[in-house]
C-alpha cells in the first residue's frame, strides 16, 4: 500500500532532526536513522531542507517512493547485522528501535508489522515498544 504524507509535516520533521543539536550518542544515532528512513521513503533531497532559517514548506500530499517491502528488507538487514555482531552493540539496538519509530510516523500498520518481525527474531531485550 502506498502512503502519502503532508509534505509540510514531513519537511518540518526532517528540518528539525537535521538542525537540532545532538545531546548524546543515542540521540545522534536516533536522528541519523530517522532522517535516513524519512528521506529514503519519500525521496527527499538535501536542498529541500538544508537552509536552517527556512520555516515554511509547501503543503501537499507527498507520495512514498519506495515500497513497504523495501522498508521491511531494510529492517531485516538491521536485525541481521545485530544478530551477527560478535558481542552486544547498543548502537544497533537503538537503530532498530529508531527505525520502527520512524516508520510509525508515516505508517502505523507497517510499524506494527516491523514490531511483529522483531518479536519473532532472535533478538531479545526490552526495546521499550508496545508490541
Amino acid at each position: 500500500m502506498t502512503v502519502y504524507i503532508d509534505n509540510e509535516k514531513l519537511m518540518k520533521r526532517i528540518h528539525k532532526i537535521m538542525h537540532e543539536t545532538t545531546v548524546s550518542k543515542e540521540h545522534a544515532i536516533r536522528t541519523g536513522v530517522e532522517e535516513h528512513v524519512l528521506r529514503m521513503t519519500f525521496g527527499v533531497k538535501s536542498f529541500e531542507f538544508d537552509d536552517i532559517n527556512k520555516t515554511e514548506f509547501d503543503s501537499y500530499d507527498r507520495k512514498q517512493v519506495i515500497t513497504n517491502e523495501q522498508i521491511v528488507k531494510l529492517f531485516m538487514d538491521y536485525i541481521e547485522v545485530y544478530i551477527n555482531l560478535p558481542h552486544y552493540r547498543i548502537e544497533y539496538f537503538i537503530s532498530i528501535k529508531a527505525l520502527i519509530e520512524s516508520v510509525e510516523f508515516f505508517n502505523s500498520s507497517l510499524g506494527y508489522e516491523l514490531k511483529g518481525i522483531l518479536n519473532k527474531s532472535e533478538i531479545k531485550g526490552d526495546f521499550g515498544l508496545n508490541i
